[in-house]
C-alpha cells in the first residue's frame, strides 16, 4: 500500500508535533524534507509560519535539464526535456513558467539568500539563463555543460545583442560565490577571455571539467579538488600528472570521471590502461600524489554533477570495486526538479 502523501494531515492543531520546541521541530521537518524531497513542497502547503522552511529546501537546489531541446530563438519559449509530467500546462513549459511566474513572485532577495546551486544542462541561451543569473546571485554551485546555443544562425538575429548577452553571463558568473563549478571546455574558455575587475574565480575550490582535459590551473589558485572527463586520445594523463605535481600537493583529489558504458575493468582502451595503472601507483604510494587520484563511474542519474560531495562518492565508489550493474543503486543528488514543483502547484 502506497505511504500517506498528505502530510499536512500529521500536523494537526495541538498534536505532539505542533507542542515541540520550534527548532526542534523545524529540525526534524526540515531533516524529513532533504531525505523525501517531494515531501518539501508539501511541507510548505501547511502553514505560514513552515513555509519559508520548506521554501529554502525547496528553491537550494534548482536543475533544468534542456537535453537535445533546440529552439528556434534565443527568446522563444524553452521545452524542458521532461515537460509532459502531469500539471505543467503543455503551453507554457517549466522553464519558461518558472522565468515568467515564479521570479517576478518573489522579491529580488529571495532567489539571491535561497538558491545556492544552479545547474543547466543541454541546450540554452544565454537570453535563457540570463534572468536566472541576475536572480539567483548568491549560488555557491554551478554548472552548465553544453556550450549555450547561438540562436538560430548568422543573419537570422542580432548577432550583436547575442554576444553582448553572452558576454553578460560570463560577467554575472564571476561576481558569484562559487565554491564548485562545473563546466564545459567551450563556455570555460568563454568564461576565462571574459576577465572582469575582480573574479571570485580566484577562491573557487572544485573545479570540473565535464568535456575537456586541457586544464588552465594557473588561473585557479585556490582549486584543491578537481574532476575531468578523459579523451580517446588520452591528453587527460598529461593533465592529471599535472594536477598531482602542483607544488605543495595543493591539488587535495583528482577525480576522472568515467562513462558508465566504459567503465568495466574488462574495458581496455589505452588511455583507460594508462589511467588505471597511474591510479594504481599513485594508490600505493608511489608517485608524488599517492592516494589522490580516483577513477570514478558517474551514476546514470542525469544530475550526476549536481551533488558538492562528488568527490566523497568517488572515494566511496571507485571505479574499481563499483560493477556497472549497481550503478543505480549508488546515492545520488536527493533534489526535486523544478518541474516537480510546478507539478505541485507551487
Amino acid at each position: 500500500m502506497a505511504p500517506n502523501t498528505r502530510f499536512s494531515s500529521y500536523i494537526k492543531p495541538g498534536g505532539l508535533l505542533s507542542r515541540l520546541p520550534t527548532d526542534l521541530k523545524r529540525e526534524i521537518l526540515e531533516t524529513t524534507a532533504h531525505l523525501y524531497p517531494p515531501f518539501a513542497p508539501r511541507l510548505a502547503r501547511v502553514s505560514r509560519d513552515i513555509q519559508p522552511w520548506a521554501e529554502r529546501i525547496i528553491y537550494h537546489d534548482l536543475y533544468f535539464n534542456g537535453q537535445g531541446q533546440r529552439h528556434p530563438h534565443p527568446h522563444s519559449h524553452f521545452n524542458h526535456a521532461s515537460s509532459s509530467s502531469s500539471g505543467a500546462d503543455p503551453q507554457l513549459p517549466p522553464f519558461q513558467k518558472f522565468i515568467t511566474h515564479t521570479l517576478p513572485a518573489r522579491p529580488a532577495a529571495f532567489f539571491a539568500e535561497y538558491v545556492k546551486r544552479l545547474h543547466f544542462d543541454g541546450t540554452f541561451s544565454a537570453a535563457q539563463i540570463l534572468p536566472v543569473l541576475r536572480a539567483c546571485t548568491g549560488v555557491a554551485n554551478l554548472g552548465v555543460y553544453a556550450a549555450l546555443d547561438k540562436g538560430p544562425g548568422p543573419g537570422d538575429g542580432d548577432g550583436a545583442q547575442e554576444a553582448e548577452e553572452e558576454q553578460e553571463v560570463w560577467r554575472l558568473v564571476h561576481a558569484l560565490p562559487l565554491a564548485t563549478l562545473f563546466i564545459s571546455s567551450e563556455n570555460l574558455t568563454s568564461l576565462l577571455a571574459t576577465p572582469p575587475p575582480q573574479s571570485s574565480l580566484q577562491h573557487l575550490a572544485r573545479l570540473g571539467l565535464t568535456d575537456a582535459w586541457d586544464v588552465p590551473l594557473a588561473r585557479f589558485p585556490a582549486v584543491t579538488h578537481l574532476a575531468l572527463v578523459p579523451d580517446v586520445e588520452g591528453q587527460v594523463l598529461a593533465s592529471v600528472r599535472a594536477a598531482l605535481s602542483v607544488p605543495g600537493e595543493r591539488i587535495q583529489q583528482v577525480v576522472v570521471m568515467l562513462n558508465h558504458l566504459y567503465a568495466p575493468r574488462q574495458t581496455r582502451t589505452r588511455t583507460l590502461t594508462a589511467l588505471r595503472d597511474l591510479a594504481e601507483s599513485e594508490g600505493e604510494g608511489k608517485g608524488a600524489g599517492a592516494g589522490r587520484m580516483v577513477l570514478f563511474t558517474l551514476p546514470v542519474s542525469p544530475r550526476r554533477y549536481v551533488e558538492d560531495d562528488l568527490w566523497d562518492l568517488a572515494r566511496e565508489f571507485p571505479d574499481e570495486e563499483q560493477p556497472v550493474v549497481y550503478l543505480g543503486d549508488i546515492p545520488g543528488p536527493r533534489i526535486l526538479s523544478f518541474e516537480e514543483v510546478v507539478a505541485l502547484g507551487l
